[in-house]
C-alpha cells in the first residue's frame, strides 16, 4: 500500500503546481521542477523514518515531519521560485500558506478515511499539523541560509 500512496502523491506533487501556475498564465521554469522532485523525494523517505514516542499521538511525527513539512517547504520554494522579487517575508508566509493548505488537505483525506474505513487517523491531527509546520520551517530556514552563502 505504501508504494501506491508514495506514486499518488508524486504523481500529485509534480503536476498539480505546474498546472496551477499555467493556470495563472505562468510559464512552469524546467529548473524549479527540482524543488518538486526534491518534495517526491522526501515523500518517499519519510515512510521509513522512525519516529519519537512522546505520547500515543506522536507514532507518525518523523513522517509529517519530513514527509509534510519538508515536502511542503520544498513545494513551497517551486512557487517562490516563480515569483518576482520576493522579501524572505513573501517567503516565509509562502511556506506557511503552502504548509497550511497541504496539511490541512492530508487531515481532510485522513477524515474521509476515517469515516469510509473506520479508521482511527484523524485522533493526531494536531500533532500532525504541528509536525508539518516545524518540519516546513526548519527546512525553510535551511535553504535561506544556504541560499546567504
Amino acid at each position: 500500500m505504501l508504494p501506491v500512496v508514495t506514486l499518488v502523491f508524486a504523481a500529485v506533487i509534480l503536476t498539480l503546481p505546474p498546472l496551477l501556475l499555467m493556470s495563472m498564465s505562468r510559464s512552469p521554469r524546467l529548473r524549479a521542477h527540482l524543488w518538486l522532485v526534491g518534495a517526491a523525494l522526501a515523500v518517499a523517505i519519510s515512510w521509513d523514518l522512525p519516529s519519537p514516542w512522546f505520547s500515543e499521538y506522536t507514532a507518525t511525527f518523523s513522517q509529517h515531519l519530513v514527509g509534510g513539512g519538508t515536502t511542503s517547504a520544498l513545494v513551497a520554494m517551486y512557487f517562490i521560485s516563480h515569483a518576482s522579487a520576493p522579501t524572505w517575508r513573501h517567503r516565509l508566509l509562502i511556506v506557511v500558506a503552502v504548509t497550511s493548505i497541504l496539511g490541512v488537505s492530508n487531515e481532510v483525506l485522513e477524515l474521509g478515511l476515517d469515516l469510509l474505513r473506520g479508521t482511527a487517523l484523524r485522533r493526531d491531527a494536531s500533532f500532525d499539523l504541528l509536525a508539518n509546520m516545524i518540519g516546513s520551517f526548519v527546512t525553510w530556514l535551511g535553504i535561506e541560509f544556504i541560499r546567504k552563502r
